[in-house]
């Protein structure tokens, strides 16, 4: 090829020497590709349970994904990290609250589940597909 060995060890030494560096740029880029991700789950959730959610809660979590995409647009690591510590928390709340609101709303899964047991009509099988 065109490169001498000279320039391919040469290229192979820069890059021992940049490693470090690179593992730590791959890193803080992760988590900012991971807060913008939260951001955008949340957000979908948020606009799915709005209604099984206080009003206060809700301009909170808006609050919240609002500060992390200017986290994101900031590219500050240590504010990237606490920003999508306290969304995830936010996230398994409202995801806790919302599941709640659900299951005081309708019947839950295991009295569905009681109820196809009662019905004679429905019958439980397993079976094995023959090729």
């Amino acid at each position: 090829s065109g490169i001498s060995e000279a320039d391919i060890k040469r290229m192979v030494e820069e890059a021992a020497a940049h490693e470090s560096e690179d593992k730590i740029k791959r890193e803080q880029i992760e988590r900012k590709n991971q807060l913008d991700n939260l951001c955008y789950q949340l957000e979908k959730q948020l606009t799915e349970h709005k209604d099984k959610l206080p009003a206060g809660e809700v301009t909170e979590l808006e609050a919240l994904v609002k500060e992390g995409r200017e986290a994101v647009e900031s590219q500050d690591d240590t504010r990237i990290t606490g920003v999508s510590e306290r969304m995830q928390a936010a996230a398994h709340k409202m995801a806790e609250a919302a599941y709640k609101a659900a299951g005081e709303a309708g019947a839950k899964p295991e009295d569905a589940k009681s109820a196809k047991a009662k019905d004679p009509s429905v019958v439980d099988a397993e079976f094995e597909e023959a090729n």
